[in-house]
């Protein structure tokens, strides 16, 4: 197991923290927070939060919720073998 690394905004600094428990649970460790967009007259302040927390403390939290893990992004494997290599082992 390992630690995961999530990014979400929020549009206020208050919600920072309500939201990290509530989504990760009490062990999750906020990185950063940063403003992304200022406050207008017609728009509200858009804040990025990075958050860490080990993989089977997310488990076990989303456990307690009643909610099933997301699916893990499959990101594609490097090839190993060359062009050349897979062309002798099609002719055997």
């Amino acid at each position: 197991m390992g630690q995961l690394i999530h990014t979400f905004t929020v549009e206020d600094t208050e919600q920072i923290i309500p939201k990290v428990k509530e989504d990760y649970g009490d062990k999750a460790l906020i990185i950063t927070n940063k403003q992304i967009r200022p406050k207008t007259l017609n728009r509200n302040a858009l804040y990025e939060v990075m958050v860490a927390i080990e993989e089977s403390d997310y488990e076990e939290h989303l456990k307690k919720q009643g909610k099933s893990l997301p699916a893990k992004k499959s990101s594609p494997k490097p090839s190993s073998t060359s062009l050349a290599e897979e062309k002798i082992r099609s002719q055997i």
